[in-house]
């Protein structure tokens, strides 16, 4: 368990660990986690407090095959890369971004075939970049209040391709 005063964990801090297997962060303000934080450790769980608003760096989470369960926050910024190739990763509570995010970065859930439900895209978005979500089991997107949105990504891995689960894009902002 990580203490209420651990806001910032920085690069490498514990890539390719082979012992970590349950991570819990008790912070309910902000946290940051630099990159490549976890990057393919043996992280078998992770779990945030709903309050807190996370920073992700690039490849915090990147590759760890182990990863089963994870609680996602309110994310706050997600640089590329952050959860790709976690095949195993489902969330218990689903995606949430805050608004006030404006980018989503490329290949965040890349690969993630287990990422399920609906993602609603908030008001401030204004850039989606590509293989954002390739892959994944998303059943839903919500684009009704991104009156800023201007761009989504294409090029490898296609933002919103090989999704079979999706019922609904809904663009109607």
């Amino acid at each position: 368990v990580f203490p209420e005063n651990i806001t910032t964990i920085k690069n490498v801090s514990f890539q390719s660990s082979t012992v970590i297997e349950t991570v819990t962060f008790a912070s309910s303000t902000e946290l940051v986690l630099d990159n490549v934080t976890f990057k393919e450790s043996s992280v078998q769980k992770a779990t945030f407090n709903p309050e807190c608003v996370l920073n992700y760096k690039s490849g915090s989470f990147y590759n760890c095959k182990s990863l089963t369960e994870i609680t996602f926050p309110r994310f706050a910024a997600l640089p590329g890369n952050c959860f790709q190739l976690n095949k195993n990763m489902v969330p218990t509570n689903g995606i949430v971004f805050v608004d006030g995010i404006t980018t989503i970065n490329c290949h965040i859930f890349n690969g993630c075939s287990k990422v399920w439900g609906d993602v609603t895209i908030p008001a401030s978005v204004t850039k989606i970049n590509e293989g954002t979500f390739n892959g994944t089991a998303i059943t839903s997107f919500d684009f009704s209040k991104c009156v800023n949105l201007t761009e989504i990504g294409g090029g490898y891995g296609g933002t919103f391709a090989n999704i079979t689960t999706v019922t609904s894009y809904d663009f109607s902002a």
